[in-house]
């Protein structure tokens, strides 16, 4: 079986295609996606985080930068 690799315009891999995904989800906070997220952290603490990926409690990560 022979997999498909992403190539140059491969819409589904291009960076404007996370940033229209990642509107929507800002635009639609009655989905409820913020549960998603077990686990927020700052750029300091990310590597502590990532420790706890294999967590029983895990299911997302989200890194909020400092401002």
């Amino acid at each position: 079986m022979q997999q498909t690799r992403p190539y140059p315009g491969d819409e589904r891999q291009h960076p404007a295609a996370f940033n229209k995904a990642f509107g929507i989800l800002e635009r639609h906070e009655s989905l409820g996606l913020s549960k998603m997220f077990t686990h927020r952290t700052n750029l300091e603490g990310l590597l502590g985080t990532l420790k706890k990926m294999n967590d029983t409690d895990y299911l997302k990560g989200i890194v909020i930068p400092e401002k």
